[in-house]
């Protein structure tokens, strides 16, 4: 499973300011209902639940809230921008995070989930993609993006 697999236009947020929980709601809210036989409110309590193991703000301006759970029928990726930040995100360097990448798979997709979060870490790695995707205006922008850098169309600086 890879990114440009789950990465569509409707996958991509424009998220308006609030907290890091009603921030999360904001993604949630967009999970279609044939992907879970969870309710939006289980699935929200489940990354809560994960956040307060450890935040998923793994700095540079970037979370990547995820679950793994019975009830989640197909995989859903969720990309959330939100330009001026989470400041009570708690990432692991003190900064807002200003993108998330939501990650909700099936309870045994264990090296999927692996692999996704590697995917996801790599690409963010790219300074210059960062701060291109934390700018975005619309959605289709976002997509555009991202869609032309997992595709190699884009010259990819670190």
């Amino acid at each position: 499973m890879h990114l440009n697999r789950l990465i569509t236009p409707d996958s991509i947020l424009l998220l308006k300011e609030a907290g890091k929980t009603d921030t999360l709601g904001q993604l949630v809210s967009s999970v279609p209902e044939a992907a879970s036989s969870l309710s939006g409110k289980e699935i929200l309590e489940k990354l809560l639940a994960r956040e307060e193991l450890m935040s998923t703000g793994i700095g540079l301006g970037l979370g990547i809230p995820h679950i793994r759970a019975a009830g989640i029928n197909t995989p859903v990726l969720r990309i959330g921008v939100q330009p001026k930040g989470i400041p009570d995100y708690e990432s692991i360097d003190g900064l807002p995070v200003k993108i998330l990448f939501m990650i909700l798979l099936k309870e045994d997709q264990q090296r999927e989930h692996v692999a996704l979060l590697s995917e996801i870490v790599s690409l963010m790695k790219m300074e210059h993609l960062r701060n291109q995707l934390a700018a975005i205006s619309s959605a289709q922008q976002g997509y555009d993006l991202l869609r032309d850098y997992l595709n190699g169309t884009t010259e990819q600086k670190v």
